[in-house]
């Protein structure tokens, strides 16, 4: 079984774009604390997220989803490693820790966005 469970603060305001392949995609990064001295970042991606969904700098989110691990090699030929979590539902509780509306329950199935099953490097959230 592969699914994450975060609750934590929006490192910057989420960027939501449009690929050539029609599908919306919205990523961030989450902060989460580990006790009271390690902070964790993770890398968040969305797909396909309602219009209404807003995660601001700042704000509490909660995210369900799984972990994805991919490699790339850059424009100089290096080999890169990525770990994201792919989101099937997320909740902002905006700055003020007042809920808003969520994604949920599952914006895409997991298969439909696999790189090993022909995206091209313009369809990557990264």
């Amino acid at each position: 079984m592969n699914r994450v469970l975060l609750v934590g603060n929006c490192g910057k305001d989420a960027e939501k774009r449009t690929l050539s392949s029609g599908k919306t995609v919205m990523s961030f990064t989450l902060a989460t604390r580990d006790g009271k001295d390690v902070t964790n970042w993770h890398n968040i991606t969305v797909w396909n997220p309602p219009d209404f969904l807003d995660v601001s700098k700042g704000a509490r989110v909660a995210v369900d989803g799984s972990i994805r691990n991919s490699t790339y090699e850059d424009k100089d030929g290096t080999k890169r490693h990525r770990s994201e979590v792919v989101a099937y539902r997320v909740e902002s509780f905006g700055n003020g820790g007042e809920k808003t509306k969520d994604a949920g329950p599952g914006p895409v199935k997991p298969e439909q966005h696999k790189n090993d099953r022909g995206t091209t490097d313009d369809d990557l959230p990264f």
